[in-house]
């Protein structure tokens, strides 16, 4: 993988500025697996599942963070090294300007290893009160790979790898159709116990500061509702939509609990970044006939979607000035759209607008050196697209 982000605004190190590096990620990974899985029909409404998987996983990286070849950073980099180590040292364009934690000096490229192997399963069972009514629960042991961070790494550290997460996950659902198939009804609850999460947080690296990296949480969880639903009150008219809570929570603390801004103290009880407590959505289209071969149709979507955070932070209380640069706001969007199409379905023309409203709102916010960056989402904004699907 190569990233190669354009800052916005030029990043100073003494008295050289650049612009633009380069992220490379480059992971070969060689995965071994067994599977086994069984069904077995207790009752003619009660099925028992069961399914056992063996990995093993061996994943070898290279990478660093590269001068984006005008030589700019390799530049910066090279003094700033030279500073450090009382060295003299120069970065070739295009090179890698990631230095090493012991020495100082820039690496020709960052190797490593990890290793790993799990045993996941599931075990659930189905129950059917009939052909339009069905009761569900599992219990599912899960694990995420470990791997290395593709991140603008200054150091050789902020490239460690994190290990694998696990889950152990508990789920309880229902699946209802009723009134001939007009509403279609969707809900679950869940509880995940987490195990080392993988989230990205901050490390401080001398001399640059605290600086982002992967992080291993020991200890979370999640509690969380799904509801779904799907109705055809009448003919023409479908609405369907759905909602999510989450509640998630750190309940112990990696080693060394950083904030993004380089404040010291405990994460626990704090939410994971990006999972906003609340957020749904509701779509509704009406379609109706011109004539014998052509059908109109108007439709919209609501999404909305409460606050969250984009990094973890030190506290549950009140938080500073400038975590709150890293604090996403809720919003809610409207889209809108019309058009005809043939009613064989083969050809369609549809004029669309997205976010009407004008609604501005974030999508993600970061922080690099000593900038805060906000991403946006985008503004008002309409067209036309004409599809045609080719009989086959």
């Amino acid at each position: 993988m190569r990233l190669n982000p354009q800052i916005a605004t030029q990043v100073k190190i003494g008295p050289f500025y650049y612009n633009d590096f380069i992220a490379t990620n480059f992971q070969n990974i060689e995965t071994k697996s067994a599977f086994g899985s069984l069904d077995f029909d207790l009752t003619d409404h009660l099925t028992l599942q069961g399914s056992l998987r063996y990995s093993d996983q061996d994943r070898k990286f290279r990478g660093c963070t590269r001068d984006g070849g005008a030589g700019d950073l390799a530049a910066a980099v090279s003094f700033l090294s030279s500073l450090i180590t009382g060295q003299q040292q120069t970065i070739a364009p295009g090179a890698c300007v990631t230095l090493s934690d012991q020495t100082g000096l820039a690496v020709p490229i960052v190797t490593d290893n990890l290793n790993e192997n799990s045993l996941s399963w599931r075990v659930s069972a189905n129950y059917k009160f009939s052909d339009h009514a069905l009761v569900y629960t599992n219990i599912t042991k899960g694990y995420k790979a470990g791997s290395f961070p593709t991140l603008p790494a200054a150091a050789v550290s902020q490239l460690a790898p994190v290990k694998q997460e696990s889950v152990l996950a508990y789920e309880v659902g229902t699946k209802v159709d009723i009134f001939d198939r007009k509403l279609e009804l969707t809900a679950a609850a869940f509880y995940y116990d987490y195990r080392k999460k993988q989230l990205v947080g901050t490390r401080a690296v001398f001399p640059f500061g605290f600086l982002p990296g992967l992080v291993s949480i020991p200890k979370s969880r999640v509690e969380g509702l799904e509801l779904g639903f799907r109705a055809a009150p009448f003919r023409g008219l479908t609405i369907d939509g759905g909602g999510t809570y989450l509640k998630t929570r750190v309940l112990s603390d990696p080693v060394n609990p950083t904030g993004a801004f380089g404040s010291q103290g405990s994460f626990i009880g704090n939410s994971f970044p990006f999972t906003p407590k609340w957020q749904g959505v509701v779509n509704a289209t009406y379609k109706f006939a011109l004539s014998s071969h052509i059908d109109a149709f108007l439709g919209g979507s609501i999404t909305s979607r409460s606050k969250t955070t984009a990094a973890l932070f030190n506290g549950d209380a009140t938080i500073s000035s400038l975590e709150k640069l890293l604090v996403i706001d809720g919003y809610t969007l409207l889209d809108l759209r019309a058009g005809i199409e043939t009613a064989d379905g083969n050809l369609r023309l549809e004029i669309w607008g997205r976010n009407v409203t004008d609604k501005y709102y974030a999508t993600n916010a970061n922080r690099i050196s000593d900038y805060v960056y906000r991403y946006t989402g985008m503004p008002a904004t309409y067209g036309a697209t004409l599809r045609y699907r080719f009989g086959e």
